[in-house]
């Protein structure tokens, strides 16, 4: 509905299906895929720069999810920035679960196999299933998010066999210092975690061999490696409101200062379809570069090192000082027992918000957590996650779930 296709192509069940459903019925031209034909089509000169070559929607995890406008020219230089993390001249069988890298797979020519699993109950994953499609049919790479390597990892940890991996690329949520650990050991010595978001992919990267061993504490953050060559990074004072060119220079804020993360590049996302707001909320225009706002909290200390802290909307400033998303996470999820942590103010109130292992682990999880935080509400839930990758928490649907407990 928001991109306002005008046609679909697929197998009779797709377009018989697409009768259900108000928005695909409302599609005016229904054509099957599965027939050939050996006509062509005339071939036509346009503009790489501004011709939309696919549309494709963020998250959502924020808000209702934007649809992003990729030119030809775009994805072209996309391909270009990834293709060192891709690996393109090492011949091997991959198994992209991101579905862009399959797009990327099929521009360099690399073979890959889908995997049998369904994206929208990752519940019901099952890493068996995966593991004897990895040896049937020879897979030696994957890139999947980092939910389902932390479940792969983990079944290969406890039935003491290997998935015979190469290369493993995860992207789509933050990996902390103990899950590189655990794929570095059971998954694949040879593993990139990069970071990235749908309008801006990559903007750093780093080896699971190096993060498995950093030490992440109330200070430093997340560590995400250096910035990509094929972007420049900023650091900028958080504004809730849109930037305009003339602020910029007055917001950009000096190494180890945390701030708003901002980014440029050929390979960075610049427009939404049909959604002027967005690109006022998301946008800094100036005469030279078109910043892209990523809402991300972190800093860039002197050797040039990315560090995350969170999301900048879930900081919470309470006695004076600031308490980040991804610290606070971090450090809850150390405690025995706790699977995942989140922390939220309401009111004047500190509510964190536990997933337990567990329900035998909850009185001593209440116990060392009241240690950490003695004046804090807390609540044993389900945590809500973003349907896309199942990694990060959806703080939004937290805060509504929180304040329903509470009336």
């Amino acid at each position: 509905d928001i991109a306002n296709c005008k046609a679909i192509i697929g197998s009779w069940k797709l377009i018989a299906i697409a009768y259900f459903f108000k928005v695909t019925r409302s599609i005016p031209i229904k054509l099957l895929g599965s027939k050939s034909s050996n006509n062509t089509a005339a071939s036509e000169s346009f503009d790489a720069s501004e011709s939309i070559a696919l549309i494709t929607f963020t998250t959502g995890s924020t808000g209702t999810p934007k649809a992003t406008i990729r030119t030809h020219k775009l994805l072209h230089a996309q391909l270009q920035a990834l293709m060192p993390l891709l690996d393109d001249e090492i011949e091997r069988v991959d198994m992209p679960m991101l579905p862009i890298v399959l797009l990327l797979n099929l521009a360099i020519g690399r073979t890959s196999v889908l995997a049998d699993f369904n994206p929208s109950q990752p519940k019901k994953f099952d890493a068996n299933k995966i593991y004897n499609q990895c040896t049937q049919l020879n897979v030696t790479s994957i890139t999947a998010s980092p939910y389902y390597l932390d479940v792969m990892s983990r079944y290969s940890k406890e039935q003491n066999l290997s998935f015979r991996f190469k290369k493993v690329l995860s992207g789509g949520g933050p990996i902390f210092p103990n899950l590189a650990k655990q794929l570095h050991d059971y998954l694949c010595t040879n593993s990139m975690i990069v970071y990235g978001s749908t309008e801006a992919e990559p903007m750093s990267h780093i080896e699971s061999s190096i993060l498995q061993s950093y030490q992440l504490n109330e200070q430093s953050g997340l560590l995400v490696g250096q910035v990509d060559q094929h972007c420049t990074i900023k650091i900028i004072k958080y504004l809730s409101t849109p930037i305009d060119a003339e602020q910029l220079s007055d917001l950009v804020l000096s190494s180890n200062q945390v701030g708003e993360i901002i980014v440029a590049g050929q390979h960075i996302l610049i427009d939404y379809y049909n959604n002027p707001q967005a690109v006022k909320d998301n946008k800094i225009r100036t005469e030279q570069t078109i910043w892209h706002r990523t809402g991300d909290c972190g800093y860039l200390d002197s050797n040039g090192n990315l560090f995350l802290m969170g999301r900048c909307q879930q900081v919470i400033e309470f006695n004076g000082q600031k308490l980040y998303p991804f610290i606070v996470e971090y450090q809850l999820q150390q405690i025995e027992g706790i699977k995942y942590a989140a922390i939220l103010k309401h009111n004047d109130y500190l509510v964190i918000c536990i997933e337990s292992i567990h329900q035998h682990f909850q009185q001593s999880i209440l116990t060392k957590v009241k240690e950490i935080y003695p004046n804090a509400i807390i609540h044993f839930i389900t945590m809500p996650m973003d349907k896309r990758h199942h990694t990060k928490i959806d703080y939004e649907a937290l805060r509504n779930s929180i304040m329903n407990i509470k009336n």
